[in-house]
């Protein structure tokens, strides 16, 4: 699969999720935005980059899940989606950013809390241990 039909799954993945939409990024990115607060972007190349702080990040880098981010490596990460195997993870990185903005923004909604944990479960064990473990 080549990168633009990579970055078009991902797009409609993400597009599905709630109070989500997309927009245009440096260096021709396509931004991803839950309630107009971006949450990751994905280059031409493939390469995702989101910002998670500086302790997921370091996790993640520790880990070997992902590499650092070239300008801004102490909080954000690049994922290179370079195939079509590394599309889950990808989605899943996504995910766990796009879950963080949804529960910062309904931290006072009991039944957010709800949708949020479950939601984290159905995420990759290797990477919800790593979110689990900065909190």
């Amino acid at each position: 699969m080549e990168n633009s039909k990579i970055i078009t799954e991902i797009e409609n993945t993400v597009l599905k999720w709630e109070e989500t939409s997309t927009g245009n990024g440096d260096f021709g990115a396509i931004t991803f935005l839950y309630r107009g607060k971006e949450f990751g972007h994905i280059h031409k190349t493939g390469d995702l980059d989101i910002s998670f702080g500086e302790q997921m990040t370091e996790e993640l880098l520790k880990k070997k899940l992902v590499k650092k981010h070239l300008y801004v490596p102490k909080t954000n990460i690049t994922y290179p989606v370079l195939n079509e195997e590394k599309l889950p993870f990808a989605i899943s990185l996504l995910r766990i950013s796009y879950l963080s903005h949804y529960i910062k923004a309904n931290e006072k909604d009991m039944f957010s809390q709800g949708i949020f944990e479950s939601e984290l479960a159905k995420l990759p064990e290797r990477l919800t241990s790593v979110y689990l473990k900065q909190k």
